[in-house]
Formats: C-alpha cells, sequence, structure tokens
C-alpha cells in the first residue's frame, strides 16, 4: 500500500487557488477557449438563409448573401439529407473568417462533447487534487469548554 501518513501541514498565507494545478488549469483552459470559438461563430456570426447548391454525402455547398456587405457567398456546411436548391439556415461568421459558414445544427452538438470532456477532466482534477490536500492539512486542536458540541 501507499504511504497513508499525512504530509506537512499547509504554510500560513497559502494561495487559495492552490487546489488549480496544471493537470486542472489545462483542461478548464480548453473549456474557456472553445466556449469563446463558440462564442464567436453563434454570438457574433449572423444567422442568414442559404441555398444547398450541391450535397456530396451530407457535406452540402451552400450559397447566401453575406449580411455584412451583400456579396455573395459560398462555404461548405454539414447538412444532413438536403437536396439542392432547398434552403437552410446557416450562422455566416464575422471578421477574420468573413466568407465561411457553420451549420446550426450538428456542429454546435460537435463542440459540445469536447467541451463537457475538458470541463470534466478539470474538475474531476481540481476535486481530486483538492481531496488529496485537504487529507494532509492539519488543523490545530482548540480547546472547547465542556459539555459543548463540535459543529
Amino acid at each position: 500500500m501507499g504511504n497513508t501518513t499525512p504530509g506537512p501541514a499547509l504554510p500560513a498565507g497559502s494561495p487559495a487557488w492552490r487546489w488549480l494545478s496544471a493537470g486542472a488549469l489545462v483542461p478548464l483552459l480548453l473549456t474557456a477557449a472553445l466556449l469563446a470559438s463558440v462564442g464567436y461563430t453563434y454570438g457574433l456570426g449572423r444567422p442568414v438563409q442559404a441555398t444547398v447548391a450541391a450535397n456530396d454525402h451530407s457535406r452540402c455547398r451552400v450559397t447566401w448573401t453575406d449580411p455584412w456587405d451583400t456579396t455573395p457567398r459560398d462555404a461548405k456546411v454539414e447538412c444532413g439529407n438536403e437536396h439542392a436548391g432547398s434552403p437552410l439556415v446557416v450562422t455566416a461568421l464575422q471578421w477574420p473568417l468573413r466568407g465561411k459558414a457553420v451549420d446550426r445544427t450538428f456542429t454546435p452538438w460537435l463542440w459540445g462533447f469536447p467541451i463537457a470532456l475538458f470541463l470534466a477532466m478539470g474538475l474531476t482534477t481540481a476535486a481530486a487534487t483538492l481531496i488529496r490536500e485537504a487529507g494532509s492539512w492539519r488543523l490545530p486542536a482548540t480547546s472547547r469548554p465542556a459539555g459543548q458540541a463540535r459543529v
């Protein structure tokens, strides 16, 4: 079995964020980056009515009019079983990705999986670090008057 003796007590003035180890910080930063990209895409992008020009195994080439400068645009997006000529709502992206588009059904789910995974990894690692370090904290003994219940 491993060493079960408690480690040294935390020094006075130890930072409160000590639980945020590198193992927790990396997945939490990746989560933040993915959330920022979702916010950029769907927060700053604009939903536009596009027309499916071609469907190549659930990847459609769509055309639409740019909502900012009325330039005709086209891009490939995930689309399912849409047929050429059918309408499809897509999100037109803002600068610096102007002229690109993403679908509004499949891509949010595609981003959702790694966001949930990295968030779970980061929080689990942070919790494990907290639990591990809590086992090594030694609190000073306090005297209580006789008959006083422990809270």
